[in-house]
């Protein structure tokens, strides 16, 4: 199976888990889309559309998602102020998560000002080395960047069992966790 043909089932699983946290916190919508051949513009486009709301409501600097050719989007919506918040997610699969992965999710979340990012590995758990540098480089998950903060996340996401495990990584190590940032930031 194509590493592609995994980010159906990632998005639905992400929803699925981060929904009824988000909803339970406040009145927040969700939603995930697979992006693959096209870009993160396009796949916000695709969010808003579903959202009955205009695409430049969904990101302020919407220009800059253009040719940023990302996994999956998701976006959180604030549904009393339209205000959101999206995360981006990039998938490996049969391949260990590394370094350069992370930074190739770094290098998309900056360049879009997305505050949030899943490096996700689907049934390709991270190597002892990278398991080494997250332990002793805590802050390669969160740090401030131009003004943003950004807060990354490494998951592991089975296949089979289409299931979305956070490693202990940094703050954010759990789907609650990440809800929980999320709402305090859409409530600001």
């Amino acid at each position: 199976m194509p590493e592609s043909d995994t980010y159906p089932g990632i998005s639905k699983t992400l929803k699925s888990g981060l929904a009824p946290i988000m909803t339970a916190l406040g009145p927040f919508s969700v939603d995930f889309e697979p992006c693959g051949s096209v870009d993160l513009y396009t796949g916000l486009r695709r969010i808003a559309a579903r959202e009955g709301v205009s695409v430049d409501s969904l990101m302020p600097n919407i220009e800059l998602a253009r040719e940023l050719k990302v996994d999956i989007v998701g976006n959180v919506r604030n549904v009393s102020t339209n205000i959101c918040v999206q995360v981006i997610c990039e998938v490996k699969k049969d391949d260990p998560l590394r370094l350069n992965h992370l930074a190739q999710l770094i290098g998309y979340c900056i360049a879009s000002k997305v505050p949030y990012g899943l490096l996700i590995g689907a049934n390709s758990p991270p190597t002892a080395g990278f398991n080494n540098v997250l332990r002793g480089s805590p802050h390669l998950t969160e740090f401030v960047m131009n003004g943003v903060t950004q807060h990354l996340s490494i998951c592991d996401y089975n296949i089979e069992g289409e299931r979305i495990t956070v490693h202990s990584y940094g703050r954010l190590n759990s789907l609650t966790l990440l809800a929980r940032s999320i709402a305090r930031k859409l409530q600001d």
